[in-house]
């Protein structure tokens, strides 16, 4: 486990959340035989939720973020032509079937956006 982290940059809250809620939302990963590149291939990310951030606009913002680091060309087009009617739902982007989305609080008390998809990227 501490080589997988470490693969993932490093022993952070961030890197541990990641590689536990990929495991936990994928029943056919083992944590026995689970490499980095598994993670990374989920492309799981973690949100930070400032205290003034409602659990909505946190959910609006990691989806614009997603789209933006998944979809670069995707995202330029939008925000180019956006006010030509071309709108982007984050809700519909981030829908359940696609993407594994749990707001957790840790020890410390930060609240976090854990964001996975359910579909391996090659």
């Amino acid at each position: 486990m501490i080589e997988i982290v470490q693969r993932l940059g490093g022993d952070t809250v961030e890197n541990w959340m990641r590689v536990y809620y990929t495991v936990r939302d994928d029943e056919k990963l083992d944590l026995v035989d689970l490499e980095a590149d598994e993670v990374r291939d989920r492309e799981a990310y973690v949100f930070d939720r400032p205290l003034q951030t409602t659990s909505a606009t946190l959910r609006r913002q990691a989806a614009v973020e997603v789209m933006r680091l998944r979809y670069p060309d995707a995202y330029q087009f939008l925000m180019a032509h956006h006010h030509e009617g071309f709108l982007f739902d984050p809700e519909r982007f981030l829908n359940p079937q696609d993407w594994f989305i749990k707001e957790v609080e840790t020890e410390s008390g930060r609240r976090v956006l854990i964001v996975i998809s359910r579909h391996v990227r090659y």
